[in-house]
């Protein structure tokens, strides 16, 4: 992971671009503007990456399984063999399993190895939030909370 280097930037009009944005005093929001278009190519043939969109799916379904009040069905639906009060490792363990399960050793991709990393190392920071851990109700209001509300 992380191995593959840019040796030098492509000779296109919006590399050339980018380079005289440095060059002459740009804004980091305008460079960074200016990168994201031109990286826009290259970036989103990752959207058919299995375990990004597997990771990606999860992100947005975890915390609607929180909402359910069956929330131990709710992620044994999703393919986490979870118990029936589960704890938050429970639900980072098998959130990680069940993207393991879906994408084939052939079609693993560095991109997809982060994004499943991200996305369990989002899960586990949960357990930094006092009584977090083991409490199934706070690993409930956890996952709705910092996923998809954003609180700190």
């Amino acid at each position: 992971m992380g191995h593959s280097q840019i040796e030098k930037l492509p000779q296109t009009q919006e590399w050339q671009d980018i380079v005289s944005l440095i060059g002459g005093g740009g804004s980091a929001e305008q460079v960074g503007n200016a990168v994201l278009a031109a990286v826009q190519g290259l970036i989103l043939p990752f959207a058919n990456d299995a375990a990004v969109v597997e990771a990606t799916w999860y992100l947005m379904r975890l915390p609607l399984a929180a909402r359910n009040d069956d929330f131990p069905a709710a992620l044994r639906r999703l393919g986490l063999g979870t118990g029936d009060e589960p704890d938050l490792m429970e639900v980072v363990a098998g959130t990680s399993d069940v993207i393991d399960r879906a994408i084939r050793p052939s079609h693993r991709s560095d991109l997809g190895e982060m994004a499943q990393t991200a996305l369990v190392e989002t899960l586990a920071d949960l357990s930094n939030r006092p009584g977090h851990l083991f409490d199934k109700e706070r690993v409930r209001q956890s996952l709705v909370d910092h996923l998809i509300r954003g609180a700190g």
